[in-house]
């Protein structure tokens, strides 16, 4: 099943990406604008935000456009479909888990592993968080460091010594 899910999101990813090439060459050659502008334009146009700030003037400009709504929008749900697919199935295996103990012991290494790794990034975003507050928001960074996550005896309340 998580097989063809993710043949389906390639095949997605892989005709968003044709599409965002044959959007930005057709818009360069049709409209006559640069790279840069034709680019904006297609992922402007493919995700329906339209801001007006560019727009095909060209009746082909204008037929080119429809075709990369259309397709950018189905195209676009299909890949946030195929994500969603992907992790439901994988929430699905784990709900049918009952016991994490009972997992291989190459399993249970690899997911110490990446508890170790996600902490430590986390850790480290959270100094920069701090720092950033003390700098600017000293109230922020004094609940901050009164509510530390890392402390389970933290508490907001201050009390007098």
């Amino acid at each position: 099943m998580i097989n063809s899910d993710k043949i389906r999101l390639k095949i997605y990813l892989s005709v968003f990406a044709t599409l965002l090439v044959f959007g930005t060459a057709g818009f360069m050659l049709l409209e006559g604008i640069s790279l840069v502008d034709a680019f904006y334009f297609t992922i402007v146009t493919m995700a329906t935000v339209g801001y007006g700030d560019i727009h095909p003037q060209s009746g082909l400009g204008k037929i080119l456009a429809l075709i990369i709504i259309v397709g950018g929008v189905g195209t676009f749900l299909g890949v946030v479909a195929s994500i969603t697919d992907l992790f439901a199935n994988r929430r699905e295996e784990l709900l049918h888990r009952e016991d994490f103990m009972t997992l291989p012991e190459t399993d249970l290494k690899h997911l110490g592993g990446d508890i170790n790794r996600v902490y430590s990034l986390l850790s480290l975003e959270w100094l920069r968080y701090i720092r950033y507050l003390k700098d600017n928001y000293g109230y922020l960074y004094s609940l901050a460091v009164r509510l530390n996550p890392f402390d389970s005896d933290a508490s907001a309340v201050v009390e007098k010594p």
